[in-house]
């Protein structure tokens, strides 16, 4: 298992080094810092709208609740239920 953990490490590495590199050969721009190439570039993911925005905020909050939901109710009460905690002796 460590070992397919590395290859695909490598193998991510090695794939955005080219990628690096076919982008500096075409693009015009300032050099980007040594510490940046390795990153995948998540500018799209931003909200930019005031509708984007909305529904990050809406995801975001609904993760929490749903977390919450998932984890203190019914995942305790299933975990009480079967192995017996539910009344006091």
């Amino acid at each position: 298992m460590l070992l397919a953990v590395t290859l695909g490490f490598v193998g991510m590495v090695v794939a955005r080094m080219r990628a690096n590199r076919r982008a500096a050969t075409t693009a015009l721009d300032a050099p980007t810092p040594r510490w940046r190439r390795f990153l995948p570039d998540f500018s799209a993911l931003i909200p930019v709208t005031i509708h984007e925005r909305f529904l990050f905020a809406a995801m975001a909050i609904s993760a929490g609740i749903c977390e919450e939901i998932v984890f203190r109710g019914w995942l305790l009460a299933t975990l009480h239920s079967t192995v017996g905690l539910d009344e006091p002796r």
